[in-house]
């Protein structure tokens, strides 16, 4: 019998990871394509292009994951019903009992890796990942500012000067930037481009900011202030940071997640830190949602492939596989949505994730003894 879970978990992990490898390629063709403009407008290299999807490919790892997981569940389960392996298996004396638990035992390994790429290695990738994109967006400023010319930099951000001593500074400056909440408007008599840790920073000097929000209107004088060429170019690529900060939640490192929970908790706090912690505790929870979908996944796929009804129809167990997953799916994000959002608690995430598991794992038909 052990030969025979060595077998399962041995092809358990070579289609998980065919599949994993197979969705990262061509995830990574179309990040590729999908930048590719910046060769031709902003005379990027491609490998500039090239190492900044490698950098943030950590961040992307996490989402796919429980898709190959639930992948290789399928396709180890149908390959093994086809060949009548487990027919074969089951007169030797092999439980159906044992292959399920082999696949959830695959599922809790799947699921310790999404959990390490989302707490620890997913927020570090998605700042370098931002940053080096911004960077090659940013470069912009070097390439196509002229002085005494109005140069769109994005959809909802313009810039002018009226002279350009080098490359990295700008003379009497004006911004002019809109968006559905606010319209901003920055006049400064000097700024130059910096290149930070953050990414590419803005540094303006002896200006004046007029912001106009609704019927409300705010007139702010500065000596000096660093603006970040991120939120000028968040019109850009702005739709892939909202998808891709789904799952990996944030750029803040967990361990600054839990120093802020840890702080609140002693005596002498201000409300500040207060609302903080909060706000860490949902992130962190919500960061351990995400990584629970392979162990449900392969619940749900055993439940399904091993009831017979279905088993007989095998033409339309992956249309029924592909539609209850996705159903689930549709759910757990919505939860994790809501959660994330303040309308729903976060413990309902994982509550709904048990539930799941265990319905699925008691809907599993039991042998009948020979």
């Amino acid at each position: 019998m052990k030969i025979i879970n060595i077998h399962i978990l041995s092809m358990l992990t070579r289609i998980f990871f065919v599949a994993l490898m197979s969705i990262l390629s061509i995830y990574f063709s179309l990040l590729v394509l999908r930048y590719g403009n910046l060769i031709s407008e902003n005379n990027q290299g491609l490998s500039s292009i090239l190492w900044a999807c490698i950098v943030g490919m950590p961040m992307h790892v996490s989402f796919f994951i429980p898709i190959a997981t639930a992948i290789a569940t399928f396709f180890t389960i149908s390959i093994l019903q086809q060949q009548n392996s487990l027919l074969g298996a089951f007169a030797l004396g092999y439980r159906r009992r044992s292959l399920v638990m082999q696949c959830v035992a695959f599922g809790l390994i799947a699921t310790a890796i999404t959990a390490t790429f989302t707490l620890f290695i997913g927020p570090p990738a998605a700042r370098a990942y931002y940053t080096r994109l911004s960077m090659l967006h940013a470069d912009r400023l070097f390439i196509y500012t002229e002085p005494k010319k109005f140069i769109k930099l994005t959809d909802k951000s313009t810039i002018w000067m009226e002279e350009k001593p080098s490359e990295a500074t700008m003379l009497n400056i004006v911004f002019d930037m809109k968006d559905k909440k606010q319209e901003v408007l920055i006049v400064a008599q000097k700024g130059r481009v910096l290149r930070t840790e953050k990414g590419m920073m803005i540094e303006v000097s002896n200006g004046t900011i007029w912001r106009r929000q609704g019927q409300k209107r705010q007139i702010l004088e500065f000596e000096k202030m660093l603006y970040g060429v991120n939120s000028l170019l968040t019109s850009t690529h702005g739709w892939v940071r909202r998808i891709q900060k789904f799952w990996t939640r944030s750029e803040i490192p967990t361990r600054t997640l839990l120093a802020r929970i840890k702080k609140a908790k002693s005596i002498k706090h201000s409300q500040k830190e207060k609302i903080s912690a909060h706000h860490a505790r949902r992130e962190l929870t919500l960061r351990l949602a995400f990584p629970l979908l392979p162990t449900v996944f392969v619940a749900l796929i055993c439940a399904i492939c091993l009831t017979p009804s279905i088993r007989k129809a095998p033409k339309w167990r992956a249309v029924i596989v592909f539609a209850i997953l996705l159903i689930y799916a549709c759910i757990h994000v919505a939860a994790v949505i809501l959660s994330s959002k303040g309308g729903l608690s976060t413990t309902i995430v994982f509550l709904l994730s048990a539930l799941v598991f265990t319905v699925a794992l008691l809907a599993i038909p039991k042998q009948k003894g020979k």
